[in-house]
């Protein structure tokens, strides 16, 4: 990330008492990261989408070990993607 996004990377960004692993806050960007979203998807996506209320987002993404999909939520389009793809952008 640091190599795309030089220094102004943010990692576990705090808001209302919810995380997010990265946020890019000159790209709208925030990225969570989860091996498997069967036990934490509602933790997941409904830290994106608290920031998104703080911090209007252009881009969510969540990376997984091997899910793909697109999740709409609260007015937010989050996209899931497998680690394998998320590297090669």
């Amino acid at each position: 990330l640091c190599k795309f996004y030089d220094s102004k990377i943010y990692g576990c960004k705090k808001v209302d008492y919810v995380e997010v692993d990265f946020y890019v806050s000159h790209e709208g960007l925030a990225i969570q990261a989860s091996f498997d979203m069967t036990e934490t998807w509602e933790r997941e996506v409904s830290a994106l989408a608290t920031l998104h209320k703080a911090f209007p987002l252009q881009r969510a993404l969540i990376v997984t070990r091997d899910t793909e999909s697109q999740i709409k939520y609260n007015g937010l389009s989050i996209e899931v993607i497998p680690i394998w793809k998320w590297l090669l952008l």
